[in-house]
């Protein structure tokens, strides 16, 4: 069975009321109803209205009524078991406040929930709490310890401003704050008495109870939840992606849900994290494992009335693979249970691909069902990866022979086969990712990704420590396989876009503040001539050199604010899409634009379609910026990909994050530095949401930008 608590709060005593979250309470149970209630689509009679709980009511959403519901229906339900799945949903205000100084929280702050009637004033002159996250973790354990698969969602802030914003349609920048916030800050920590009585014991040291789940929430622990009348960005994004396919792991459905976000905006990055003993390729509302992370997606498509595959040359697929006959399995489920049949791709595209259906022994096709989507064993870029163990390490080495996308070296020596680039050394105490190569900033003959170390001594347990490392360097490695795919990128050999006719201006900005054609100063002309006259053009590829800025007057250099125009001379309309590749294997997408002709008869007269690319991190946005991270280079390499399509391409094809996280890269951190969680912000391509593109209708061009310190004699050496 299912059993569902969904909380929603839309009227508060304190604080701003919210449009949504009501609506996010049912049109959840909507969804789920339609595929596990009574005659369900999907798995009919999970659920009932016995076992799925709603409370939207200002009285059934107090601080008080909150814990009870976790009480009554989840804590101390004697029909929930191992065989069980429980899922927690909370729509509504998300905030900090002060934590009591006996959990010594690093900055003092705890992130909390904030239920109808928090911080109203009490008989006893004592203020209604906020439901702290410590508290939710303990209402967790006590649940996982019951149920078998438990799955936490918040459409909530957790941000320092503490408010959920809420846009109109077409309104993006309208928001609404919490009506009471700077009080907070004056406020004395609060109380240890004052919270959930299990979250400590008197007497005895603080230590928060395992807890086994899985948690997807709406952003980041700094940044603000967006809604609009219809409900939140988040719930809209995770419901629109069940609807189109419920068979995925949950790491895909992050992915999805990630992509569908940004869509709607940039400024909001939902965060999947996971704890104890679950695993992130655990199938959504089911928790049975998937064999493999890197199945791609076989799936019909209506427009073009047959079946398309979701792997693309984004992904490492070479626009030269249906010439060679690549056939690929196709399977009944991510479990892998049933072969179906074997298909082979007819066309390669920017991030989908057509295919063929391959005949049975007995001359019929394999048969497919127009609404299901089919697993399908193909890689388009298995990573090689070298495998040096001084001390075996069975969980991880079982973890990564699951892993289907991995091409696995052992190394015995010292030594490595030429032209590897990638190592995984186990010990007993550590794990680690490493670069071979001589990189130029520590002049080492390998220069370390990530890793995690102190296993045997971790307060977890070493087999609770190495398990946590363990998943946690294989999303790494799954992020090094698509970073290295992606680089690969490379132009079809027939394309209905003539690259040669789609011209694109570089321009740079004197200072931040300046915005406009008038400000700007253009780079490209110059820098394009050269690059003709050294006789090294290429449509795919142009090499820019660039001279960094110095400010004579302060004796430093100056980043290059920089932005982008398109100019489409094909009587086609164009999506244009920017991308980048940092070194640290991050993925962005700098730009997204649809460009249009310019009219034929005013050709050299119309400025090109502009691309803007803005800082999102300063107020208000400014140009982007090159610049040197590493002041003893005297150049730098930025390299960009212009990919061009006739169709709108999904967007979660062209983002990751930092490999480690955001303080990860080049480290080796200890299982508690991952917070007994690992959050997923990377991942292997998936399924898409918008119309597959077809191999002519796509091409691509590689800018390769160099900045280079332009010494004279006012500048120091």
């Amino acid at each position: 069975m299912m059993h569902v608590l969904s909380i929603g709060i839309n009227q508060y005593q304190r604080f701003n009321h919210l449009k949504g979250c009501n609506e996010d309470v049912y049109r959840l149970q909507r969804f789920l109803m339609a595929h596990f209630g009574p005659g369900g689509s999907t798995r009919p009679n999970l659920l009932s209205s016995q076992t799925y709980h709603i409370r939207t009511l200002p009285e059934e959403t107090t601080y008080a009524a909150i814990i009870r519901a976790f009480e009554t229906h989840l804590l101390h339900n004697p029909a929930i078991t191992k065989e069980e799945v429980v899922v927690v949903h909370f729509s509504g205000h998300g905030t900090r406040e002060k934590a009591a100084a006996e959990f010594q929280e690093p900055d003092g702050w705890h992130e909390a929930l904030v239920c109808h009637d928090s911080r109203q004033l009490q008989a006893d002159g004592s203020l209604v709490p906020f439901l702290a996250d410590k508290e939710l973790r303990v209402l967790l354990a006590g649940i996982s310890a019951r149920a078998g698969h438990v799955l936490l969602l918040l459409d909530c802030c957790f941000s320092g401003s503490g408010h959920r914003l809420w846009k109109e349609e077409q309104r993006a920048d309208e928001r609404s704050r919490m009506v009471v916030w700077d009080e907070q800050v004056l406020e004395p920590p609060r109380a240890l008495a004052t919270y959930y009585p299990y979250t400590y014991q008197p007497g005895q040291q603080l230590q928060l109870p395992r807890a086994d789940y899985i948690a997807l929430g709406a952003c980041d622990y700094d940044e603000k939840a967006k809604e609009t009348s219809g409900g939140g960005y988040f719930t809209t994004a995770l419901l629109a992606c069940l609807q189109k396919e419920l068979q995925l792991s949950y790491k895909d459905l992050f992915l999805r849900v990630r992509a569908a976000i940004h869509q709607l905006s940039s400024w909001q990055n939902p965060q999947f994290e996971y704890a104890g003993r679950v695993n992130p390729y655990s199938l959504v509302l089911d928790g049975r494992k998937v064999v493999s992370s890197r199945f791609a997606r076989i799936r019909y498509h209506a427009h073009y009335q047959q079946f398309v595959l979701d792997l693309g040359a984004i992904h490492g697929l070479r626009p030269d693979a249906p010439a060679r006959g690549q056939e690929f399995a196709l399977y009944a489920d991510l479990q892998a249970s049933k072969l179906l049949g074997y298909a082979r791709l007819h066309s390669v595209g920017v991030a989908h691909s057509f295919i063929e259906l391959l005949p049975l022994e007995d001359g019929s096709l394999p048969v497919l069902d127009t609404g299901t989507t089919y697993p399908a064993a193909i890689h388009a870029f298995p990573l090689q990866l070298g495998l040096r163990q001084q001390a075996p390490q069975p969980i991880l080495t079982r973890l990564l022979e699951q892993q289907s996308q991995l091409e696995l070296l052992p190394l015995e020596a010292d030594t490595a086969p030429a032209g590897l680039q990638y190592e995984l050394l186990l010990t007993a105490d550590a794990l680690a990712i490493y670069r071979l190569g001589t990189p130029a900033a520590t002049g080492q003959p390998k220069e370390l990704l990530h890793g995690v170390h102190k296993l045997e001594s971790s307060q977890l347990g070493k087999e609770r420590a190495t398990r946590l490392a363990a998943h946690h360097l294989l999303h790494c490695l799954d992020a090094i396989g698509r970073w290295e795919a992606g680089r690969r990128l490379a132009p079809p050999r027939y394309s209905a876009i003539d690259i040669s006719r789609v011209d694109f201006h570089l321009y740079a900005f004197p200072r931040p503040e300046d915005k406009g054609p008038h400000a700007r100063k253009t780079l490209t002309h110059t820098a394009r001539q050269q690059q003709l006259q050294a006789g090294a053009a290429s449509h795919f590829e142009e090499v820019l050199q660039l001279d960094m800025p110095y400010d004579a007057q302060e004796q430093r250099w100056l980043p290059l604010l920089y932005s982008l125009g398109i100019e489409n001379r094909l009587p086609l309309d164009l999506y244009a899409y920017i991308v980048n590749f940092g070194r640290r294997y991050n993925i962005d997408l700098l730009a997204k634009e649809q460009i249009k002709p310019v009219p034929a008869m005013s050709e050299w007269a119309n400025q090109p379609t502009e691309v803007e690319l803005f800082d999102s991190f300063h107020d208000p946005p400014r140009p982007k910026a090159l610049f040197f991270k590493d002041e003893a280079l005297e150049e730098v390499e930025y390299t960009f990909y212009l990919i061009l399509s006739t169709h709108a391409l999904d967007h979660f094809n062209f983002g990751q994050e930092v490999l480690g996280g955001k303080k990860g890269y080049g480290r080796m951190l200890t299982p508690e530095e991952l917070g007994q969680r690992a959050d997923e912000t990377e991942g292997a391509a998936l399924a898409g949401i918008q119309a597959p593109v077809q191999t002519a209708n796509w091409n691509v061009k590689r800018i390769r930008l160099k900045l280079r310190r332009a010494r004279n004699e006012q500048q120091p050496a």
